[in-house]
């Protein structure tokens, strides 16, 4: 019987391992995804001061802010090519 408890207690552990580590990952993303939003913001908002000389703005809002902070300077380009052609 003793055995069988020492291989109850590691399938236990390892089903909780398991558990455990998908619980996990699907945060880890979500946090990887809300750095880049603030990161993008950021980005947008320098991009704000010095282009407010030009007399041009980019809004900031979450889907602005999620395509800078992904694509990074090519998203920020694209976007300002976007505004510039249809505003």
């Amino acid at each position: 019987m003793k055995e069988w408890g020492w291989a109850l207690l590691a399938g236990l552990v390892a089903v909780l391992l398991v558990q455990a580590r998908s619980f996990f990952t699907p945060l880890r993303w979500i946090g990887y995804a809300v750095v880049h939003v603030v990161v993008g913001a950021l980005v947008i908002y320098f991009f704000n001061l010095f282009a407010e000389m030009a007399d041009f703005r980019l809004p900031i809002n979450p889907l602005t802010a999620l395509v800078v902070g992904f694509g990074g300077v090519p998203g920020l380009v694209a976007l300002v090519l976007l505004k510039g052609w249809f505003v």
